[in-house]
């Protein structure tokens, strides 16, 4: 017996030993792993911040094609960043989301075997409270001569009392079954839950790096864009920041001294008003057309204010829908003939070709130090008339300020002004 017993503990031990070598490795690579999630989202995180806190100190340099140049690049660099922490958040999530579906597997096979005992217990418990109920409804006198003396008279009610109390251990047993029962149905719906959850946010995460990816596609544009227009010339580059920056001062000049000084002309729909030309600050031919919330008497009660870079509006949304050719050479902006024009005016030019868009996200906000173009830059295909978009009265400006500049500005009677610049 002695030997058995011992035979016996040195199996138990080597079942445990054989056991632990199994799980442990599991164990360990589980929580090597859970580490190196937790260091490698902590890198993602800190080159993010480290690439924001650069583009930010990038910005604060003099500007020039370099400085662009680098912030252009930190941006691609920070988008590839982010790229790589939402496509590990989605893998990260996808881990956690396959360990709950195997919880719920767990768990439907518990609830299983939990109904499958409960109902046990009360087939169990039917057949001995039937039992009891036929034993209780013999009479203490039957019971007395149906036994065997006394001392089995004494027995069979001490028996009855053990199955009473079995009973009542039994209906206890079964209501902490159903008590768990419900417990783990409720887990298991909160795990469901969770599941949905997680894959919602699975998709969101998709949709980010999908998001991120274009964003990068967008910058990498922008970079070749800028090179091809400033040829990776510096002074090129800064002789186009002060054109922007003349043209500007030029048209906000001319508007102060002719609406104030001037006399405005009637002017009827669609009336010719000029030439397409490339007076002025000018990159090229091209018209320069803009829409404003003013009136003349903001111009008449103001002297020399600075209206260019307020109340500006999309030209787009007063113009009429029209069929225009769009070839700003900018990844944002459409390419090919498309719809544009959402208003009721007239457009400016018969047949318009866009040459850049309004607004802060053209290719050419840098050109302004990252404020909007307040207008869309357009050029006639064949015929390059300039029309009035909408009955008004015109203030004309030919040289008036003895720069080369010429335009128009009309006022209109929704408390419109639309702008009309570079003409012959």
């Amino acid at each position: 017996m002695k030997f058995i017993r011992n035979n016996i503990k040195k199996i138990i031990i080597v079942t445990i030993a054989f056991f632990l070598l199994l799980v442990m490795p599991f164990v360990f690579n589980r929580g090597n792993s859970f580490v190196s999630a937790q260091k490698t989202e902590s890198e993602l995180m800190r080159r993010i911040e480290e690439l924001q806190k650069k583009i930010e100190q990038t910005k604060k340099q003099a500007d020039s094609l370099s400085r662009e140049i680098s912030i252009i690049n930190q941006n691609i660099e920070l988008k590839e960043v982010q790229i790589k922490q939402a496509e590990y958040e989605v893998e990260q999530k996808k881990k956690e989301l396959d360990a709950l579906e195997e919880d719920i597997d767990l768990l439907e096979v518990r609830l299983d075997r939990l109904d499958e005992k409960i109902k046990y217990h009360e087939l169990l418990l039917g057949a001995r409270m039937k039992q009891r109920y036929m034993d209780e409804q013999k009479p203490m006198i039957e019971l007395l001569f149906g036994s065997e003396g006394i001392s089995g008279f004494i027995s069979k009610l001490q028996y009855l009392k053990r199955v009473e109390e079995q009973d009542k251990e039994l209906l206890d047993r079964m209501a902490k079954t159903k008590g768990n029962y419900e417990n783990q149905q409720d887990l298991l719906e909160k795990k469901k839950d969770k599941v949905e959850e997680l894959k919602r946010d699975i998709e969101a995460q998709k949709a980010q790096a999908e998001k991120l990816k274009g964003a990068l596609e967008q910058q990498e544009a922008q970079k070749k864009n800028l090179l091809a227009v400033t040829k990776n010339n510096e002074s090129k580059y800064k002789q186009m920041l002060k054109n922007a920056k003349r043209e500007l001062e030029q048209i906000q000049s001319a508007a102060n001294v002719v609406i104030r000084e001037g006399n405005g002309v009637k002017v009827k729909r669609g009336e010719k008003i000029g030439t397409m030309g490339n007076s002025g600050y000018s990159t090229g031919a091209h018209l320069h057309f803009g829409v404003y919330k003013y009136t003349e008497d903001d111009f008449k009660m103001n002297s020399n204010w600075g209206w260019y870079y307020k109340n500006y509006v999309d030209p787009k949304k007063y113009l009429k829908p029209k069929e225009v050719v769009w070839d700003t050479g900018c990844y944002r902006d459409p390419k090919g003939t498309k719809k544009t024009g959402s208003g009721k005016w007239e457009w400016p030019m018969k047949s318009p070709r866009i040459t850049q868009n309004y607004g802060s996200n053209t290719c050419y906000n840098w050109m302004y130090r990252g404020r909007p173009h307040p207008a869309l830059d357009m050029v006639g295909r064949g015929d390059i008339t300039i029309y009035a978009v909408d009955d008004g009265e015109a203030y004309f400006c030919r040289n008036c300020l003895g720069d080369g500049g010429n335009g128009v500005f009309i006022f209109h009677d929704n408390g419109k002004m639309s702008l009309y610049w570079h003409l012959r």
